[in-house]
């Protein structure tokens, strides 16, 4: 019965703009992620991308922990939630890089889908510089969040003393050794304020990574308009 029904619904007919939509997905089509990876940044930002795809199965084995032992057994965890949200937060930075190789930012298809090759790496090229704005200022912005997460007072680690500027390079490398990650005494820097005191400085440089690979993978879309419009294809 609902087939009759949906068989005796006449088709819309498709825009000009919708034909154009339409016709650019069928030109480009599916791509392997073999054929991304054209060089050394392109290759690695499709690795950081799909390692942390696996991380989405992390939160599921753990939320499922969390359900069990606060509905069942009556004990929630005092880490779970605040867990699966800094590990979230540095999936999304990382995997930017990787949704900037692939193409699955959000863009205004109607726009620029239509557009030769060639066209399209001109719209590319000139928006590049609002890409490298931001980009360049994630990347120095995430540097000296990570730097003041590390040189914070309640820091008493070779580390922190150096990033406060307290002792040069030179010492923090020859004193820094393995104490410094076994001994619990020791607290390289700033810590969530909840009971569980989870160090949140290697999230603060994840900010830097995730903006570096931004940077470094926005130079190989750069690399490859220029190529685009010189080729003329």
């Amino acid at each position: 019965m609902v087939k009759r029904a949906n068989a005796a619904i006449e088709p819309e007919e498709l825009s000009e703009v919708e034909l154009a939509l339409e016709n650019a997905e069928i030109e480009e089509g599916p791509k392997d992620d073999r054929e991304w990876g054209k060089n050394w940044i392109d290759r690695l930002s499709l690795f950081c991308g799909e390692f942390v795809s696996y991380w989405a199965v992390i939160a599921v084995f753990v939320y499922y922990y969390e359900v069990i032992a606060r509905y069942v057994f009556n004990s929630p965890t005092n880490w779970a939630h605040e867990a699966m949200y800094l590990m979230f937060g540095m999936q999304y930075l990382i995997a930017g890089s990787y949704a900037m190789l692939t193409e699955t930012h959000v863009r205004v298809d109607i726009f620029y889908a239509p557009l030769e090759k060639k066209s399209k790496a001109w719209v590319d090229l000139l928006t590049s510089v609002f890409f490298f704005i931001f980009a360049g200022t994630l990347l120095v912005t995430s540097y000296i969040f990570a730097m003041d997460a590390i040189a914070v007072p309640s820091g008493n680690g070779v580390l922190s003393s150096w990033a406060r500027g307290e002792i040069p390079t030179s010492e923090m490398l020859a004193t820094f050794n393995m104490a410094q990650f076994t001994d619990s005494a020791i607290r390289w820097g700033e810590i969530s304020f909840n009971e569980w005191e989870v160090p949140l400085w290697p999230m603060k440089w994840v900010m830097v990574i995730g903006g570096l690979l931004l940077v470094l993978q926005g130079i190989s879309k750069l690399a490859k308009d220029v190529r685009a419009v010189a080729r003329g294809a």
